[in-house]
């Protein structure tokens, strides 16, 4: 952009408000996946799911039961808001 056009309201310039922004975040934002993780618990190989610091065993470790079981925990936890159903 040339001359008015590259000057916002406040008449400071796109480059301006650009550095001033790289400036203050100097870090890129960190990507956070709220869904809880299907992972193996090591001592007895079964499934585990944590939703709100609750353990759920899900049954033997990556099996389709298992995986079932998982996203049915996850899709109510979902449904009831993020919170566990009573």
């Amino acid at each position: 952009m040339v001359g008015s056009a590259a000057r916002m309201a406040e008449g400071k310039t796109v480059h301006t408000v650009l550095a001033t922004f790289i400036r203050e975040n100097r870090t890129m934002p960190r990507l956070v996946d709220l869904t809880p993780k299907y992972r193996c618990h090591k001592a007895s190989g079964q499934a585990i799911v944590t939703v709100q610091e609750h353990d759920f065993y899900l049954g033997p470790w990556n099996t389709k039961a298992s995986k079932l079981e998982y996203d049915r925990i996850i899709g109510e936890w979902l449904a009831s808001g993020r919170q566990l159903p009573l």
